[in-house]
C-alpha cells in the first residue's frame, strides 16, 4: 500500500520497499499531471502500468492512497488489474478518514 512516499510490504526488505514506494509515488505524480494537462483536468488516476525489462509495476487508486503491485513480466495485467481494483474497492472504507470539523483535534485528549 502506497501513501505519498511510504509503502508496506511483507516480502521486500525495508530499503527495497522504500525505493519501490518512491518509484510508485513518482509514477502516480506523473500520471496525475498527465490527467490534469491532457485528460479530463481532474488529476484522477485510476490505474497505471509500467512495463520494464523483467517486471510490471501496476498501481490503482485506493481511497487516499494507492495499491502497488510488482509482478513478473509474464503476469497477466488484466487479471492483476481487476484483482487490484476489487481489493482497492474493499479497502476504501478502511483507509479514508472523515473530514474534520473546524477546530476538531486529531487526538482524543481533552
Amino acid at each position: 500500500m502506497v501513501h505519498r512516499n511510504d509503502l508496506r510490504s511483507a516480502d521486500l526488505a525495508r530499503s527495497e520497499a522504500e525505493t519501490l514506494a518512491a518509484i510508485a509515488s513518482g509514477i502516480q505524480s506523473l500520471a496525475r499531471t498527465v490527467s490534469t494537462k491532457f485528460g479530463d483536468g481532474t488529476g484522477s488516476v485510476e490505474h497505471s502500468l509500467v512495463a520494464v525489462g523483467g517486471s510490471l509495476l501496476m498501481t490503482v487508486e485506493a481511497g487516499g492512497a494507492h495499491l502497488a503491485v510488482l509482478a513478473e513480466e509474464d503476469a497477466d495485467p488484466g487479471i492483476i488489474g481487476n484483482s487490484m481494483s476489487a481489493l482497492a474497492d474493499g479497502l476504501d472504507a478502511y483507509i479514508t478518514s472523515p473530514q474534520r470539523a473546524p477546530g476538531e483535534r486529531g487526538d482524543s485528549s481533552a
